[in-house]
């Protein structure tokens, strides 16, 4: 994609990013935290989900270098061979990139807010829980991953599509994130996996 349209995509997502904050974030997790009081084994079922990505994403990475150099070592170099190769590059980096962007802004998730109202401005530079929600890094890494999947394996796109915005639904509805958490994580995924495709030329497919 030319940096030109690159630029333009940064731009509207930053666009629905404070829209998002201004508009909607604060007024639909209000209105979600009364369905979801409705629905008492939702919140109890729910209530304290295990954090599963950094697990998730090491054990990615490894499968991941594994049947890549497994493939490599039988000399076989096709589509298969360097998508292995881009998730070990892009998951990592985009672990590292979710962090580090949290850190950097500061934000607490919804459930905190409605419990605090006062926190729910930025806290940049903070560093420290609870103000770790901005932006979703789950979007950020199934992002990521999907982006390499439709690289090298392009033909289910629809199938992507609909698992990224299961995954976006899931997380506002139930109140683990925002929705400006949701746009932010998003473009940011795709942000780590451009990147990690100019990574030794990693990603030789469509982006």
């Amino acid at each position: 994609m030319p940096f030109g349209k690159a630029g333009l995509l940064g731009i509207v997502f930053v666009v629905l990013t404070l829209f998002s904050y201004c508009f909607l974030d604060f007024p639909t997790a209000i209105l979600l935290q009364k369905m979801l009081t409705s629905q008492g084994w939702i919140m109890d079922g729910l209530g304290q989900v295990p954090e599963l990505l950094l697990p998730l994403s090491l054990a990615g990475t490894i499968l991941a270098w594994a049947f890549y150099l497994v493939l490599k070592r039988k000399f076989i170099f096709n589509n298969s061979t360097q998508f292995c190769r881009l998730i070990g590059i892009s998951l990592p980096l985009a672990y590292l990139a979710k962090d580090i962007a949290k850190i950097m802004v500061g934000r607490v998730a919804p459930r905190y807010w409605l419990l605090h109202p006062d926190a729910g401005e930025f806290h940049w530079l903070h560093g420290a829980s609870p103000y770790f929600g901005f932006p979703s890094g789950h979007m950020v890494i199934a992002t990521t991953l999907l982006s390499a999947m439709y690289a090298y394996y392009p033909g289910y796109k629809g199938i992507y599509i609909t698992l990224l915005a299961l995954l976006a639904v899931l997380l506002i509805s139930l109140n683990f994130h925002f929705i400006s958490d949701i746009w932010m994580g998003t473009y940011l995924g795709w942000l780590v996996h451009r990147g990690a495709c100019g990574c030794g030329k990693a990603g030789g497919g469509r982006s």
